[in-house]
């Protein structure tokens, strides 16, 4: 009788122990479960964070992209129509400086269009710091005042004409000088004591007249 009941209580101590085990295993399961998930989710949450912070960069990106380029295109844009000072003596570089004005003209049109179709009252209102300040006070302050533009040209075209006009001056001082330098050659006798010179053209008219040396007689 002793025996049996201590094979009873036997193999109800390895019955505990193997119950006691399960249990172990199946809350170390559960633990690894709950760790796994815990881990997923933060997995997740952090592969979100990391894709929108991709995709805010990215745009942030594009956006200073498309800043350097429009700035590179205006200042290529600008270079190339800059209205340098011309040759007033050579006509070919007063056509290529009308013809680049006639271009930055257009150009500065063009940019002021766009301009205009950027503007947005409610850019202000935004929480995002991305989105540009497009107001109309903004970006009138961007062009600056329009008469500056148009200043810069006038005050450019009335040097050219004053430089042109001296030019033309000097061009006709010249042709007096040479006409009065050789008057037997280029000049018409008038009379014994007077000569003179007379042209016209659809541009101009000279005429020039001067005494010219009378041979006295021998004596």
């Amino acid at each position: 009788m002793p025996r049996r009941r201590k094979s009873l209580e036997e193999a109800l101590e390895a019955e505990r122990i193997a119950l006691e085990r399960q249990k172990q295993l199946e809350e170390e399961i559960q633990r690894n479960l709950e760790r796994i998930y815990r881990e997923n989710l933060e997995n997740s949450l952090r592969e979100k964070v990391l894709k929108e912070s991709i995709e805010k960069f990215e745009d942030l990106r594009q956006k200073i992209l498309q800043i350097k380029n429009e700035t590179k295109t205006q200042s290529e844009w600008e270079k190339h129509t800059k209205c340098e000072w011309p040759d007033t003596k050579v006509p070919a570089s007063l056509r290529d400086f009308l013809t680049k004005l006639k271009i930055n003209l257009n150009g500065h049109w063009q940019w002021q269009i766009n301009l205009w179709l950027k503007c947005d009252e409610r850019s202000i209102l935004t929480q995002d710091i991305r989105v540009p300040d497009t107001t109309k006070e903004t970006m009138m302050k961007q062009r600056g005042p329009i008469g500056n533009f148009y200043d810069e040209k006038l005050q450019i075209m009335l040097k050219i004409r004053d430089e042109i006009r001296a030019t033309s001056f000097n061009l006709l001082d010249v042709l007096t000088f040479e006409v009065v330098k050789h008057i037997d050659r280029e000049m018409l006798s008038i009379s014994p004591q007077m000569a003179n010179y007379f042209h016209k053209s659809s541009d101009f008219t000279c005429f020039v007249w001067t005494f010219q040396d009378v041979p006295l007689p021998e004596t």
